[in-house]
């Protein structure tokens, strides 16, 4: 989750702030905190987010965690 944060953090420094810059960066650290029950899970439309739109941070958030489970 650091990297997450980390990546997140520094996303917004290059881009002066812009959070909308940094969405894919933010709905994969908010997934991380929801499956590591660092916050309540909610629906993605309460946070803002598409439900069905999966981004490339998820999806490789996603990858990331069948390849470490794998190899467990």
């Amino acid at each position: 989750m650091k990297r997450l944060t980390c990546s997140y953090m520094s996303c917004l420094r290059r881009s002066d702030l812009d959070n909308s810059a940094c969405r894919e960066l933010s709905k994969a650290y908010l997934k991380c905190r929801m499956e590591n029950n660092l916050m309540t899970k909610e629906e993605w439309k309460n946070l803002g987010y598409n439900d069905d739109t999966k981004t490339a941070a998820t999806e490789s958030s996603e990858k990331t965690d069948s390849t470490a489970s794998s190899k467990s």
